[in-house]
């Protein structure tokens, strides 16, 4: 699952699989994967930030609105699109992107760069407010994103958390929709069957669940890491392990990416398009960007 979406594991973990959703019920043939960073998209995230910022103003907080446009790498579009070597050389580097983010920070597939936390001036703001002054910023803040999503997307929700749980509804929707598909189904199976010829444990075979399984399969190391470097009195901040560190996991994180994508490569073919496309419309829907 990148700053990470709320959305349901399998899909947050297809996402970085290079998998994700376009009507289906197709067999497979839908057109391929829209790009889903027009301007418009990149313009309603701009609008939300600066009725947030404003918001926030009114409320005696100080908040810089972020409109950096995102703008999905091409590799990453083609990989979306189940092609093999888009998505044979983003793994050879970040894997799943699982132990990456520590190896190479605030990259992402194509080689973009994403704004580190600390450099976000938002952070900063509310780290230099004492703990109450803090508190009552959040509470501010999600006000006004819940403010903010209502005016631009037309969205009414109680808070940001519930923002997220109802894309997250709509994403349990569409993969019920792909996992009734005969053909996707047939080819899970027979990527299912692979993995399992190459000794990997594999315990869910819903097309829109397997590829969950690598990322359950790290598990165990990637909690350890948030275990020993997490700060146990802030919880939401995201550990920095040295890249020494992930760099022996990221190996073991490649060669079982490369195994996997050896294995789903019909599967990916034929289901990202397809899944892809459905879920452009969601992030469309709730101003999110694919990277």
């Amino acid at each position: 699952m990148s700053t990470r979406l709320i959305v349901s594991g399998a899909l947050g973990l297809a996402l970085l699989a290079g998998c994700a959703a376009a009507p289906s019920g197709t067999g497979g043939s839908a057109a391929p994967a829209p790009s889903i960073t027009a301007t418009t998209v990149n313009d309603k995230r701009r609008e939300r930030e600066a009725v947030i910022a404003d918001c926030m103003k009114r409320k005696g907080f100080k908040y810089v609105a972020i409109s950096t446009p995102r703008v999905q790498a091409e590799v990453s579009k083609r990989a979306d699109n189940g092609d093999y070597e888009a998505m044979k050389e983003i793994r050879a580097k970040l894997g799943l992107q699982i132990f990456s983010v520590w190896v190479y920070p605030n990259e992402l597939p194509g080689g973009q760069k994403v704004m580190p936390a600390e450099a976000n001036p938002n952070v900063a703001i509310r780290d230099s407010l004492s703990a109450a002054q803090a508190e009552s910023y959040d509470q501010a803040k999600e006000a006004c994103f819940v403010t903010a999503v209502r005016e631009v997307f037309g969205i009414s929700v109680k808070s940001q958390l519930a923002y997220y749980e109802l894309m997250d509804k709509e994403t349990q929707r569409i993969n019920a929709q792909v996992d009734g598909d005969a053909r996707f189904v047939e080819l899970a199976a027979a990527y299912a069957e692979c993995l399992k010829g190459k000794g990997y444990p594999i315990r869910r075979t819903k097309p829109s669940e397997l590829t969950s399984w690598v990322w359950e399969h790290f598990s165990p190391e990637y909690d350890a890491l948030i275990a020993e470097y997490g700060d146990p009195k802030d919880p939401s901040k995201f550990p920095q392990v040295p890249p020494a560190v992930a760099r022996p996991l990221l190996d073991k994180e490649i060669k079982v990416a490369m195994d996997d994508l050896e294995c789903g490569k019909d599967f990916f073919a034929a289901f990202n398009p397809v899944y892809n496309g459905l879920y452009a419309v969601i992030l469309d829907k709730y101003g999110l960007v694919r990277v």
